[in-house]
């Protein structure tokens, strides 16, 4: 009896033992996956900071690329505005310019109105000029005419005035009279009759003007059919082909010569024209029938 009480209870024991073994293993496995389901936790909750600072970060360098790009088109954007002002005051300047150009133009047509003179520069059936706005015309005019309106012969010729010339001569000296201190012009007489004649009732054969640039000074004005402030090109644009047209070597002095073969005499008439840089500085008219 007491044998199948001492089993029995080492039965119990085993059993019990057996019990407190399975409740250890199964709390020491409870633990351990706690512990695993903790540390997944702590390393799913540091992922997700990480991820969620990650996220911050990009999102704050796209903030500041679109910062940086909104600075980079707004500086763009203000350089460009730049450009087209200074484009646009440059486009100012210029129409400025042309406008001012344009008044110059304007200015200098005005001033050189061509309404007065011949409309032929060069013309050969009417070879004329004025001395203070009398008209005298080559061929036709007599020294007695000038005499007569006043023009200021010097007084040595005074004595020659009846002096004859011989038929169908004509003088080689020309015949000065003053335009003012220091500038003149010269005239010379021919005698176109068969018979002897006196230098007063000689005609006009040509007139001669040099320095023209001083005729502002002038207190005695000689004026022709063109206009004496004109260029070589509007001469050219207002008189036929010139028959010389010509620069010596080094030069710069332009001759312009028009001439016409005479019927009468062996010879012919002639314009010719000097230009020194550009401006007239002397002309002759001649005439021989």
């Amino acid at each position: 009896m007491k044998k199948k009480i001492a089993s029995i209870l080492l039965v119990l024991g085993m059993v019990a033992s057996f019990a407190a073994c399975s409740k250890s293993e199964e709390s020491t496995r409870a633990t351990r996956e706690t512990k695993e389901t903790t540390e997944e936790t702590t390393e799913d909750t540091e992922k997700e900071t990480t991820e969620e600072s990650t996220t911050e970060e990009t999102t704050t360098e796209e903030t500041t690329t679109e910062s940086t790009t909104e600075e980079t088109t707004t500086e763009a954007t203000t350089e460009e505005s730049k450009d087209e002002s200074k484009e646009t005051e440059e486009s100012k300047d210029e129409s400025k310019e042309t406008e001012e150009s344009k008044e110059e133009s304007k200015g200098t047509e005005e001033s050189k109105d061509r309404s007065g003179y011949s409309d032929k520069w060069v013309d050969f059936d009417n070879m004329f000029f004025t001395v203070d706005g009398k008209k005298f015309e080559l061929g036709k005019s007599t020294l007695q005419d000038m005499i007569d309106a006043n023009v200021p012969f010097a007084k040595k010729y005074e004595s020659i005035y009846d002096e004859i010339m011989k038929k169908n001569q004509y003088s080689l000296m020309g015949m000065t009279f003053d335009l003012a201190k220091f500038h003149s012009a010269s005239v010379k007489i021919m005698n176109l009759t068969d018979s002897e004649q006196k230098y007063r009732d000689c005609i006009i054969k040509s007139i001669s003007l040099p320095s023209i640039d001083k005729i502002a000074e002038d207190e005695v004005k000689v004026e022709f059919g063109f206009p004496l402030d004109m260029t070589p090109d509007e001469l050219l644009a207002n008189a036929p082909k010139p028959d010389k047209d010509e620069v010596p070597d080094g030069s710069s002095t332009r001759t312009i010569e028009y001439k016409q073969k005479a019927k009468k005499f062996l010879g012919a008439c002639y314009y010719t024209f000097k230009f020194k840089d550009g401006k007239l500085d002397s002309v002759s008219i001649d005439y021989l029938p």
